[in-house]
């Protein structure tokens, strides 16, 4: 931001690893947060991870955050220890150094990175820390819940699953696949092909949710028994 003259790192009561940047800048003050969105439990279909934590970041070189982080997460690799040479990474990312000053005081407030030894002259080194770590580190009450799905409770069907991801998401309970396997005699993976098959065609992109669409695939299925 132009102008900017300090940044304070404030901690936010009862709210752990929470924190607001208020940035001074000239005219006036703009506050923004840090990992301060919570998601109510059930509402994401994806386990958390580092990323959902990292594009809530906000202020100078956030846009820089993930690539940042990526990097450091794969040069540091097993000895868990990064050097932080910005003009050196500065041309590999396509950004101004600055940027990557920003970004790395982003990753330390949000705790994704830890100061191993920073000396006045030499490159800052940093352990980053990837999400099971920084969990372990700060707790979980920032993290996003993953949804329940119907077959977490009992015995999970492997085809379930597949086409789950297969229909972006669409759920199939045991009943209705094992209605499918007796009428269309498929193997698995022909059930599997075939739903790719139905997810290339027209009708898989007219909007149709829950029961419509998985009667709409059944009958693409049985129909086009070999």
């Amino acid at each position: 931001m132009r102008g900017l003259s300090s940044v304070v790192l404030k901690a936010v009561e009862a709210k752990p690893l929470t924190y607001e940047i208020i940035e001074r800048a000239k005219g006036g003050r703009e506050a923004m947060t840090l990992n301060n969105e919570s998601l109510l439990e059930g509402e994401s279909r994806l386990y958390c991870s580092a990323v959902y934590h990292l594009v809530r970041l906000r202020g100078s070189g956030s846009d820089f955050v993930l690539p940042l982080y990526d990097l450091s997460v794969r040069v540091g690799g097993e000895s868990g220890r990064f050097f932080a040479r910005m003009t050196e990474i500065s041309p590999y990312l396509a950004c101004n150094r600055n940027q990557l000053y920003g970004a790395a005081k982003l990753l330390r407030t949000a705790g994704f990175w830890e100061v191993l030894s920073e000396m006045r002259g030499k490159a800052v080194q940093y352990k980053p820390l990837k999400h099971p770590d920084w969990v372990a580190a700060h707790g979980d009450s920032t993290c996003c819940k993953k949804a329940i799905m119907p077959w977490d409770a009992e015995k999970q069907d492997p085809l379930g699953k597949t086409l789950y991801g297969v229909t972006g998401g669409t759920i199939f309970y045991p009943q209705v696949l094992k209605g499918w396997r007796d009428k269309s005699q498929l193997t698995d993976e022909e059930i599997i092909l075939r739903a790719n098959e139905f997810m290339e065609t027209n009708e898989a992109h007219m909007n149709l949710k829950g029961p419509v669409f998985r009667k709409r695939l059944g009958a693409f299925l049985c129909d086009r028994k070999a």
